[in-house]
């Protein structure tokens, strides 16, 4: 075979200049990140907390298919667009970059850093284009919305959050 290096993390050690590019991307991340914050920052709010946990609970129960490793992270990172903004994504696909397998497999630190610098950037400018096109976050959460994580789980299951 071909002297090339493996960029999927298969061996311990990457290239210099893939490090570099991934920490390189990762900043391109966290500025991405900054401006859509800046441009539709959101509120916690139960529907977030549960979009982004089930987003990177999704990552426990991926799957292979024809040698490819799937998982049902990426829609729900897509929900968190429309309900929250690209901002509240990005923060969902970050929680979606590290799977289970990489971890088992010692992926190189670097390639989790491509990973997640990434999965960030590709959620702002989807939720960026998003907004420019004419969408806009659906949520608005309430004033009297309890502080307690564990509060706003009736609030949020009972159906309470859309009454007015």
């Amino acid at each position: 075979m071909g002297g090339g290096c493996a960029v999927s993390g298969d061996t311990p050690h990457t290239p210099r200049s893939i490090s570099v590019f991934a920490a390189i991307l990762l900043l391109a991340a966290a500025g991405a990140l900054l401006a859509s914050w800046r441009s539709v920052p959101f509120v916690w709010t139960p529907q977030l907390v549960l979009a982004v946990a089930g987003a990177a609970a999704s990552e426990f129960f991926s799957f292979e298919l024809a040698g490819i490793t799937l998982s049902l992270a990426y829609p729900l990172v897509m929900c968190v667009i429309v309900l929250c903004g690209p901002a509240a994504a990005g923060i969902a696909a970050a929680s979606t970059a590290v799977a289970v397998d990489d971890i088992r497999r010692r992926r190189p630190i670097s390639i989790l850093l491509f990973n997640v610098g990434q999965l960030v950037v590709s959620a702002c400018a989807g939720g960026g284009t998003y907004m420019l096109l004419g969408g806009r976050a659906l949520q608005s959460p309430p004033a009297c919305l309890p502080r307690s994580p564990l509060a706003t789980f009736p609030v949020f299951y009972t159906g309470w959050w859309g009454r007015r």
